[in-house]
């Protein structure tokens, strides 16, 4: 790799820091084309260049100007997939052509504390486990409390350095060579405001974490970084293997918006915020009663002190995300673009794409493409099925829940990787603001609540399943088999592990850990017998293991209504056991 650097100091000395973006980057890859031309490259940068050959053979064959230019196109518009780009720009220079592309403001960054303490530890090993060169984008991005936010020049091209994807309110950094992803969370949309007050949506008032439109609140940010770090560390104890799951690095509370207003000026006076300024006071006031605050009349700078002080407008940067989600992926492959966007999207699903010739319309060239990559992309398939029922198995097991959005198809995301040498496409676990894990301080189980939360992720996952299904089109048997040998391993796996693990007593109270069992053998019971008899034992079985009153009730409660869905559901196509 050393010998590969220094031959890179002729591109350095191009990419100088007053040279345009274009020239490092035609820099770039006129010396990854010498390396694979030549076959000078060795190890990861040699595989990093391996995987896009077919482009470096496109520019080979290019035989004018223009067919340079198109075959340049879809490495220029996309550094990241310039293996060699790593090693001619630097991450301060990333950095700055990142601040030229979105909009920037002042905020002041959170204290790094977490709701789990025994696993406050894992942003820092996650950042830790990151290669100097993102690991050094990173911290120049969260350095100066600076928030970022959608310009109207933001490009939401696919791959490129900051990206805008589509009907999100995020900004992804993908830096030049690299498959790592960085999330920015919440950046505003394109509309003329960045922040709104958002008070009812198609199915009535909009859900609470919804309200502040286009920003994300503070402490379901803090919220999201304790859960996460908790099952990413569950999962390593169990798995013996990181997780592929977003983990939170910083948050950072909004103070300034782009437009140059102070937030609370922006909500509270009609010069800053503009037209509509008195609909927006009426949704407030819609929103601080929802929230179940004091919603009466009041002047604009009250409302706006008490809807600032209730959601705390604030940012986050996280890793381990990935822009090509599931749903997004689907809908790009199933609508007509171009041969290069089906590439780029393909690249991603299949290791080693391979295209096939360019001929015919977009859907056609879909379908040819996965039948020339027809045993990478079954491969693909299957993993990726497996995957996902492995992440849902062992959430399932350590009694967790998040009403489908840790599962939702927009919540999961797909990535192809460098993982020892070989290309894996990887499931990325992202937004796990309402994920809920029981942790130290809970004594027991709750039903009452957690039941429903992992009720809808098991809805939500077989929809993911099936989003996978639309994705790849073939192999579906085996990736359904897949997922719920998966699914139950990592289940069994994950209830033995919390109930006799050293390692989980100081991340679970000991009476949650003695009783992780009793909610299969109660199930168990629920849907083989008929609900009186299953009544009288359920009564005598939880008192014998002296369940509060109140809890034994919760139970009474809430698996009667669910028996089917228990039963057909969760616990045979999940892949759960039923005890």
């Amino acid at each position: 790799m050393a010998k590969v650097v220094a031959k890179a100091a002729p591109a350095r000395a191009a990419a100088s820091a007053d040279a345009s973006w274009e020239a490092r980057l035609l820099a770039a890859i006129a010396l990854e084309h010498v390396l694979w031309r030549d076959g000078l490259a060795r190890g990861e940068l040699a595989a990093r260049i391996t995987r896009r050959a077919y482009l470096h053979e496109r520019i080979a064959r290019a035989r004018n100007a223009n067919e340079l230019a198109r075959a340049l196109a879809p490495l220029l518009r996309a550094p990241c997939r310039i293996a060699v780009a790593r090693y001619a720009i630097a991450p301060e220079d990333v950095v700055a052509r990142i601040v030229e592309e979105v909009d920037v403001a002042q905020g002041l960054r959170h204290a790094e504390e977490s709701r789990h303490a025994m696993a406050a530890g894992e942003p820092q090993r996650s950042l830790d486990a990151l290669p100097e060169y993102e690991r050094r984008i990173v911290a120049l991005l969260a350095a100066n409390d600076r928030t970022y936010w959608i310009a109207k020049r933001t490009s939401s091209k696919l791959h490129a350095l900051v990206e805008h994807p589509e009907g999100s309110v995020v900004l992804t950094v993908k830096p030049p060579g690299s498959e790592i992803e960085i999330e920015i969370k919440r950046t505003g949309s394109r509309a003329s405001r960045p922040l709104d007050v958002h008070a009812y949506d198609r199915d009535g008032i909009a859900p609470l974490s919804h309200h502040l439109w286009g920003g994300a609140q503070a402490d379901l940010l803090r919220w999201e970084r304790g859960e996460s770090n908790l099952l990413s560390l569950a999962y390593r104890i169990v798995h013996g293997r990181d997780a592929s799951m977003s983990r939170t690095l910083s948050i950072t509370s909004v103070f300034d918006l782009p437009n140059g207003a102070n937030v609370l000026a922006f909500f509270a006076e009609r010069d800053a915020y503009g037209d509509g300024f008195e609909a927006m006071q009426e949704r407030m006031r819609v929103v601080l009663k929802h929230f179940g605050l004091d919603d009466t009349p009041a002047p604009p700078h009250i409302l706006a002190t008490r809807f600032l002080g209730r959601v705390h407008p604030a940012q986050a940067i996280q890793i381990g995300t990935s822009s090509f989600r599931l749903h997004r992926v689907a809908e790009l492959l199933a609508h007509p673009g171009s041969y290069d966007t089906a590439d780029e999207i393909l690249e991603e699903c299949i290791p080693l794409y391979a295209p096939p010739p360019r001929r015919g319309g977009f859907t056609a060239y879909v379908r040819a493409a996965f039948r020339a990559n027809r045993d990478a992309a079954q491969r693909a398939y299957v993993d990726c099925a497996s995957q996902l029922g492995e992440m849902h198995g062992t959430v399932a097991g350590l009694r967790a829940g998040s009403s489908g959005e840790s599962f939702a198809p927009r919540n999961i995301g797909l990535r192809c990787v460098l993982e020892d040498g070989a290309w894996r496409v990887r499931l990325a676990f992202m937004d796990h603001d309402s994920l809920n894990i029981c942790g130290r301080d809970n004594r027991d189980y709750h039903p009452r609540p957690l039941a429903k939360y992992l009720a809808f992720d098991v809805k939500h996952v077989a929809h993911s399943l099936r989003m996978l299904g639309s994705i790849y089109p073939f192999a579906r048997r085996e990736a359904h088999d897949a997922f719920r040998h998966a699914a139950s391993d990592a289940y069994r796996k994950t209830v033995h592990a919390v109930a006799t693990d050293p390692r989980f007593r100081p991340l679970f109270h000991d009476s949650f850990r003695k009783r992780v069992r009793d909610w299969d053998t109660i199930v168990a019971r629920a849907v083989t017998r008929d609900a009186a008899s299953w009544k009288e034992w359920l009564k005598k079985y939880l008192r014998g293991k002296k369940y509060p009153a109140h809890l034994v009730e919760e139970y009474l409660v809430m698996i009667p209504p669910f028996r089917r869905f228990w039963r057909r559901a969760a616990f045979r196509n999940a892949g759960i056991p039923a005890g």
